[in-house]
């Protein structure tokens, strides 16, 4: 899987943030935020202190590529990876959506071509996260199985990088209950108010 970067730059305004899925998000608190598309957050955000990537199902894929990758994890304060590949060549013989995993990896197998999974594979550069996460998960998510997340989550406690894990465990690939919808963003707001402030 080739990290190819979908960039949005947006802020709050009157408490509302948009959000872009499966692309990654990236939140500058302050009001001067870029107006366009880049080919990559790390270099169009440096007079920003205050800045957060989130990403969900691909766009969390790139959130643990980010944070393997400290030319374009500096930029940052935090990250939120929800349902978010951490390890590729795991995904191969988990997900439920075939298609995808070997389509990214040259549309081979894992069996067939082992080193496809690893070139981009996030979990190869764990040595290299500082960055505060939040990984979000649900355990009905087949497309990206909730051990992906599990995974990162330990990955991050193993390095004593603050973290926490938000599981919902009647939620799939996407938060659809109410209740559930509401708790994910007070959890995502109350993170970045604590980790970007």
């Amino acid at each position: 899987m080739d990290p190819k970067f979908f960039f949005f730059a947006g802020f709050f305004l009157l408490g509302a943030v948009i959000v872009l899925i499966p692309c990654v998000v990236v939140i500058g608190l302050r009001s001067n935020c870029p107006d366009k598309t880049t080919d990559s957050p790390a270099t169009s955000l440096t007079a920003s202190t205050r800045v957060v990537a989130l990403g969900a199902s691909y766009g969390g894929y790139m959130i643990n590529w980010i944070a393997g990758q400290p030319e374009m994890s500096s930029r940052f304060k935090t990250l939120v990876c929800h349902n978010g590949l951490f390890d590729m060549r795991s995904m191969g013989y988990s997900t439920e959506e075939l298609f995808f995993t070997e389509h990214d990896a040259g549309n081979y197998t894992v069996y067939d071509n082992p080193s496809a999974y690893e070139e981009y594979n996030p979990v190869n550069h764990v040595a290299n996260w500082t960055l505060p996460m939040l990984i979000i998960v649900g355990a009905h998510d087949y497309r990206v199985p909730e051990t992906q997340g599990i995974g990162a989550f330990t990955a991050l406690q193993r390095r004593n990088i603050t973290s926490r894990l938000l599981y919902f465990p009647t939620e799939n690939h996407w938060v659809l209950n109410p209740q559930h919808s509401i708790a994910w963003f007070e959890e995502v707001f109350n993170w970045m108010r604590q980790h970007a402030s």
